[in-house]
């Protein structure tokens, strides 16, 4: 089977997002491992309205006591009972966070390798998607 490589978009896909406040749906909350061997939920948050609809940030929940802040926001965002519970898992955590949708604010830095990326800077209850140049107005 031959593809029509003239139809390939050419852009480049993982340049980041302009820095601006966005509407995500949660797409992917998947356990896993971090670095430093602490548990760890890895986040896809994909854009939910405007020019950069469906495009994907990626974050991580490192679940440790110095980052406990970042998990209760996420979970205030989406207006989760957890953020009231005691000795929660964090697979409870994940659970309650798929398919969720909420605001975030972007940033972008520079990676590990030296390419731009985009950072999220908090955590946001949902507002309705009032556009301006593709991004959410709050």
């Amino acid at each position: 089977m031959g593809f029509n490589l003239k139809k390939a978009d050419s852009g480049n896909s993982f340049a980041p997002i302009p820095a601006d406040t966005y509407f995500f749906r949660i797409d992917k909350a998947d356990m896993t491992v971090s670095q430093q061997n602490n548990p760890m939920i890895s986040l896809q948050l994909a854009v939910e309205a405007g020019t950069h609809k469906g495009r994907i940030v990626f974050d991580q929940l490192v679940l440790a006591e110095n980052n406990l802040w970042k998990i209760k926001s996420i979970l205030e965002a989406i207006g989760s009972d957890l953020i009231n519970s005691e000795n929660v898992e964090g697979g409870e955590i994940a659970d309650a966070l798929r398919g969720k949708t909420l605001s975030a604010k972007i940033t972008i830095s520079n990676g590990t390798n030296g390419n731009p990326k985009n950072n999220v800077k908090a955590y946001l209850a949902p507002s309705a998607p009032a556009q301006k140049s593709g991004s959410l107005l709050v």
